[in-house]
């Protein structure tokens, strides 16, 4: 599987007047890259949206677990495949959050895995790691059992508003 590269370019959005925009430039993409776009669209516009920045820049990258578990023990020195990476960028930001947030690494190898061991979409499993790496982007972490009450709420927030649906 080749790997599928989402640069997420100034992502405008207006969430009221019912639109949202955000820019995408996808290379080698084997499956349904509409339905891949909108995911990652939605997700992370939602994310950022209810955390009040509206315009942001971000990368996605959606590769396999080989790449992503090369990337892991690189970074994290953990050699094995995980389901998503976040790395933050140095960068400042103005008040109204703009500018690079970061980049995100999502494995499509566990998209698909975890869909299916805990009985959901892979729509919904992509949505969600996309959250999650957004909030991480964001400082959200899980490491202190506190830390990761108050992400798992948030993830379900953010779930709960896109789906609309209680999760």
């Amino acid at each position: 599987m080749k790997e599928k590269m989402i640069i997420v370019k100034k992502a405008n959005q207006i969430k009221n007047g019912s639109a949202s925009s955000m820019d995408f430039s996808f290379k080698n993409i084997i499956f349904n890259k509409k339905n891949i776009k909108s995911i990652v669209q939605n997700a992370a516009n939602e994310t950022f949206f209810l955390h009040s920045i509206k315009v942001f820049d971000l990368s996605f990258l959606i590769t396999n677990n080989k790449r992503i578990r090369k990337i892991n023990a690189e970074y994290r020195n953990m050699d094995k495949p995980t389901d998503v990476l976040s790395f933050p960028s140095s960068d400042s930001f103005d008040g109204d959050g703009d500018g690079f947030f970061g980049d995100i690494i999502i494995s499509i190898s566990k998209v698909k895995s975890q869909a299916k061991a805990f009985s959901q979409s892979f729509e919904r499993e992509l949505m969600f790691l996309t959250i999650h790496g957004c909030l991480h982007l964001l400082g959200y972490d899980h490491i202190l059992e506190t830390d990761e009450k108050i992400m798992r709420e948030k993830q379900r927030q953010i779930l709960n508003s896109i789906l609309g649906e209680s999760v």
